[in-house]
């Protein structure tokens, strides 16, 4: 997860899949920011504990497993595909301001399991969206989801 607009989409789509295939959810975040321990992470956490909180509540057999790292995208959404039985990606739409990164390319080529695209929508953030106190901009981690 992101943490941006569309996180919540996500997480649903993931949260279906997960429970039509009656599996755990595995969510996934990262940051690679420089300053670890600016307590960006901790909110983050915080953020996605709450939207976790809410897609369960319509699906009360969901078990969410939820993994915040200090870690890049690719590496932790390709330890996360390792014995998944799919990973759940976002994508949005490109901008001509916003430069696409390699990382859904690397997870089409390497990851071991299917991979589900969910197309989410740039909207307005999230009321209860963290501040960002170090400057450092939205988390790096694209779109990306939990493993079903």
């Amino acid at each position: 997860m992101d943490c941006l607009p569309g996180t919540e989409e996500l997480l649903d789509a993931a949260a279906d899949e997960a429970v039509a295939r009656g599996a755990v959810l595995h969510v996934v975040h990262g940051r690679t920011s420089r300053r670890p321990g600016s307590g960006i992470l901790d909110a983050e956490r915080a953020l996605l504990e709450g939207l976790v909180s809410r897609a369960q509540l319509p699906r009360p057999g969901l078990v969410v497993h939820l993994q915040v790292r200090h870690e890049g995208a690719g590496s932790l959404l390709l330890d996360a595909a390792d014995g998944a039985q799919l990973l759940v990606l976002g994508r949005r739409p490109s901008s001509a301001e916003r430069r696409s990164s390699g990382t859904g390319t690397t997870l089409l080529l390497r990851a071991p399991c299917s991979l589900l695209l969910v197309a989410v929508e740039r909207s307005a953030p999230p009321a209860d969206r963290p501040d960002d106190p170090d400057g450092v901009g939205p988390p790096a981690l694209p779109a990306a989801a939990g493993r079903a």
